[in-house]
């Protein structure tokens, strides 16, 4: 009787559990950051003016799956495939994303997105230039 009792509350701890992890403002998220950018700036396919975004990690079974919308949620400017990568030796831990070298006047690349407090982040997949 204890065992099943016990087996039952681990259950519902685990699926509420979930639940919580896996809804970040009414989205299936798994991990959001919001990050401000003070000049354009490009990702696969999409240049971002300055502004403030989410980033965001929205499948459990591809952890690899990256998608950026505006602030406030209305509009989405990127959903695509990323690469797993490990965050660089000495990169500070408040740095969310590393940005390419850019020629003066080019919108600078954002390389790699790093989500706070992990160790492992996205680099963005880009096409031959």
């Amino acid at each position: 009787m204890v065992n099943r009792r016990f087996a039952f509350s681990a259950f519902g701890a685990l699926i509420l559990g979930l639940s919580l992890t896996g809804s970040t403002h009414g989205s299936t998220a798994l991990h959001t950051n919001t990050l401000t950018f003070g000049g354009p700036v490009r990702l696969p396919g999409v240049t971002l003016p300055a502004g403030t975004y989410l980033f965001e990690r929205v499948e459990l079974t591809n952890p690899d799956v990256i998608v950026v919308r505006s602030h406030d949620r209305s509009k989405k400017y990127f959903l695509g495939y990323t690469r797993r990568i490990e965050r660089p030796v000495g990169l500070r831990a408040d740095r969310l994303v590393t940005l390419g070298e850019a020629a003066r006047g080019d919108i600078p690349a954002v390389e790699a997105w790093y989500p706070l407090g992990e160790r492992m982040g996205h680099a963005f997949i880009y096409g031959s230039r």
